[in-house]
């Protein structure tokens, strides 16, 4: 049988059920320095660029034009406009390219774009399949084109 002081002991350990269990902040600390060790491997390891190039892409007629965000509209109030499953299923388009139907003036300088290039018809030359705006970045003259709220292409 314990005595009263020798209860009075064992409540002032700590509780020792823990042992092995990290907080969540702790385990948060520890992915967050995993990430930043990785990212700078990768930076030891790669040499990244960001250089300007204009380049001049042969277009064809059955090149079709993407947008990775649908267009922002506005209701009859002046507030953006919430589309609907099926308006977006429609701006989509009926074809299995990403993003949605946009127009070619609705891409502009600035715009960061993913090219698709296919061997034309003819088999002689690459011809652009399709090109998708994934957003925006600013020019190499310093001005940005970010157009925050508006649809691609659209200036405010």
């Amino acid at each position: 049988m314990k005595k009263k002081d020798d209860n009075k002991k064992d409540n002032d350990k700590p509780n020792n059920n823990n042992k092995g269990k990290q907080s969540p902040q702790a385990i948060q600390a520890q992915q967050n320095k995993k990430i930043m060790q990785q990212q700078m491997e990768y930076l030891r390891t790669h040499k990244v660029v960001v250089d300007w190039k204009e380049l001049e892409i042969p277009l064809d007629d059955s090149t079709k034009f993407r947008s990775k965000e649908p267009g922002t509209g506005f209701d009859d109030k002046g507030n953006i406009k919430r589309y609907s499953s099926e308006e977006l299923k429609a701006m989509k388009g009926d074809s299995n390219l990403p993003g949605y139907e946009a127009k070619p003036e609705e891409i502009q300088a600035g715009h960061i774009v993913t090219i698709n290039m296919a061997k034309s018809k003819t088999g002689s030359k690459l011809i652009p399949t399709f090109i998708i705006s994934t957003g925006t970045y600013n020019s190499p003259n310093g001005k940005s084109t970010t157009n925050k709220g508006g649809s691609p292409g659209s200036k405010k």
